[in-house]
């Protein structure tokens, strides 16, 4: 009685450790196949940025450097081979615009092919991009990229943003948003915050 006694205990052991195996296996499984998941939404969701930046104040420049660091993005500063004399600036651009000049600009590093958005980053010329990223973006292929603009100004920005959104040739182009160098000086992290929101 004891021998069948003790195999019926042995029997029941076998039956309690596989069942726990094979629980442990599924729940393990399930854990893998949960982890593959968030891996492939995480990697869905992260998206490499770049911003493309011209500044003659600091004005712009301010505003590339916080969307760097609310994105954790990359930044590349696009600046012109001769430097604009701000005393003349009014008078040289509008002459170089007349004359449709592309003007020349300093050599910059950077493959946007690593890149899936693209920020551009402008001070408000005559309602116009400023010409030295005119330069720079005639010189990009943005076909498979998501693009977007902001443009900082003095006075007033015009169709700067829709122009943009019209012109550029991308495979997405986001609604952009303008800042006066007043309300950049105030703070516009509520306004900037809601318009990074726009672009994921």
């Amino acid at each position: 009685m004891k021998i069948i006694q003790s195999k019926i205990l042995v029997l029941l052991s076998l039956v309690v450790l596989t069942v726990l195996g094979c629980s442990k296996g599924n729940s393990s499984d399930t854990a893998k196949e949960n982890m593959k998941s968030d891996m492939k939404d995480d990697k869905m969701t992260m998206k490499k940025v770049l911003v493309v930046y011209h500044s003659m104040t600091g004005t712009t420049e301010k505003v590339a450097e916080m969307i760097k660091e609310k994105l954790g993005a990359d930044i590349l500063e696009i600046e012109p081979e001769n430097e604009y004399d701000l005393k003349t600036i009014e008078e040289v651009v509008k002459k170089q615009m007349a004359d449709k000049e592309k003007v020349a600009i300093k050599k910059v590093e950077g493959d946007l092919s690593e890149y899936d958005t693209i920020i551009i980053g402008t001070p408000a010329w005559f309602s116009e991009v400023s010409l030295p990223l005119q330069t720079y973006l005639s010189e990009q292929d943005l076909s498979g990229k998501t693009v977007a603009v902001f443009t900082t100004y003095g006075g007033t920005y015009g169709d700067l943003l829709t122009n943009f959104e019209k012109n550029v040739k991308a495979k997405e182009v986001k609604k952009g948003i303008a800042f006066s160098g007043k309300q950049v000086n105030e703070g516009i992290e509520k306004e900037l915050d809601a318009w990074l929101e726009t672009l994921k």
